[in-house]
């Protein structure tokens, strides 16, 4: 007999249809088990960031949201959330802030005095009352 055997059982139809859907229903499952992954990796995404959520808003006004399993002091405790210290932090880098832009601005003055005076259009009088004035801010620094 021959190496190939028909199993008699299986109409020649039913093989024919098998091997034209073959292909296309593994392509779909594969597609399938991917977003079954991507489902599943977005679901841990999102309880991570509501955990986040949840314990943030806990910091903020305490005892808003339960939280299973946790303890709400060992929550408030290790993660609180101290607004006062970051108001502070926040005066101070403005107060910075403003200091440098008074350096600049007396350094622009200065850098548009010697670029006029290199140009030649120096008159004497407006330069002894910028100087005048720059002294004057840099008393006030």
């Amino acid at each position: 007999m021959s190496e190939i055997t028909i199993n008699t059982d299986v109409h020649s139809m039913e093989l024919t249809i098998q091997s034209l859907l073959e292909g296309p229903l593994e392509l779909l499952n594969s597609h399938l088990k991917n977003l079954y992954d991507s489902q599943v990796i977005l679901r841990s995404i999102l309880d991570k960031m509501e955990n986040t959520l949840v314990k943030t808003g806990n910091n903020l006004r305490p005892g808003t949201f339960p939280i299973g399993g946790e303890d709400e002091d060992e929550v408030i405790r290790n993660e609180r959330v101290d607004l006062d210290d970051y108001l502070k932090r926040l005066v101070r880098i403005r107060d910075k802030l403003k200091k440098i832009e008074d350096i600049i601005e007396v350094v622009e003055k200065r850098v548009n005095r010697m670029e006029s005076m290199m140009i030649g259009d120096d008159d004497e009088e407006e330069e002894e009352e910028e100087e005048e004035e720059e002294e004057d801010e840099e008393d006030e620094v």
